[in-house]
């Protein structure tokens, strides 16, 4: 599964799903998908619509472990249809955390949250930035809520200001999500 618009104004990453929607398309029209892909390119639409980083009030990235959140709803689903990976798609200016291009992931208790960050940074010159446990520094994160259900996950972050969708950034961040499902043999990169 493909996530973006957990942070309505983070623009780059929900313009890139929308443009890999479309080239998904294409390439499934040529029979050169090879599996299933799930794709929510805004997560929070209210909270894009007002290109605002909060919905009510909530960061959305701190609450998935809140019963009714929008992305506890996410995570509930993505147990439901039993997937096997999730890349949730971010970006972030130069003042806020990262402040740069990279690759969240965690090594327990899922070690190929890991694998998965490694590939996508050697294949886009992003940094990987790990943390050994899940759920230590980024409590209630999607990803780590995926990670400690032993559902793989990282979270790819490019560098843009929020509320603006630069060139740039939405073509780093399709190149990630073209990776990320390359590293599945979801799509060729050839």
């Amino acid at each position: 599964m493909i996530i973006s618009g957990i942070h309505g104004n983070e623009l780059p990453p929900q313009i890139a799903a929308i443009n890999l929607i479309h080239k998904l398309y294409e390439l499934d029209k040529e029979d050169k998908i090879f599996g299933t892909v799930y794709i929510i390119p805004f997560s929070s639409p209210k909270s894009t619509m007002v290109n605002s980083r909060w919905f009510d009030g909530v960061d959305l990235n701190r609450a998935t472990c809140v019963d009714g959140s929008i992305t506890n709803n996410i995570l509930s689903k993505i147990k439901k249809l039993n997937l096997n990976s999730v890349g949730d798609f971010h970006s972030t200016s130069i003042n806020s955390m990262p402040g740069k291009e990279g690759i969240f992931c965690t090594m327990e208790p899922s070690p190929e949250s890991f694998q998965i960050a490694k590939y996508i940074a050697d294949s886009t010159n992003s940094e990987v930035l790990f943390y050994k446990n899940a759920g230590n520094v980024y409590q209630g994160a999607l990803e780590d809520e995926c990670n400690i259900a032993l559902i793989p996950a990282v979270t790819c972050e490019v560098l843009s200001p929020n509320g603006l969708a630069e060139k740039e950034a939405f073509e780093h961040s399709i190149d990630q999500m073209e990776h990320y499902l390359s590293y599945f043999g979801i799509i060729s990169l050839d």
